[in-house]
């Protein structure tokens, strides 16, 4: 695992690490990630951020027949 720090979010930092990476890059989805690496690089969501969407819609509706199940496997 790497960890590669910038000051700035923008998508020069990214493109300058990452050149032609091809493998798994694990990001937030962040949109200045899109459009780097490789052809073979593949882009793995952060799982917290995935499941904060599931967890709010819980929250709104417990009875949420797909969410529910979701943060219920997630969990």
């Amino acid at each position: 695992m790497v960890f590669d720090f910038r000051l700035g979010r923008g998508r020069d930092g990214p493109m300058r690490f990452l050149g032609e990476f091809e493998g798994i890059l694990q990001t937030d989805g962040y949109a200045a990630y899109d459009q780097i690496g490789g052809p073979r690089m593949v882009h793995a969501a952060c799982w917290s951020h995935a499941r904060r969407q599931f967890f709010e819609a819980v929250q709104l509706n417990p009875r949420d027949p797909v969410a529910t199940p979701i943060v219920a496997q997630m969990d």
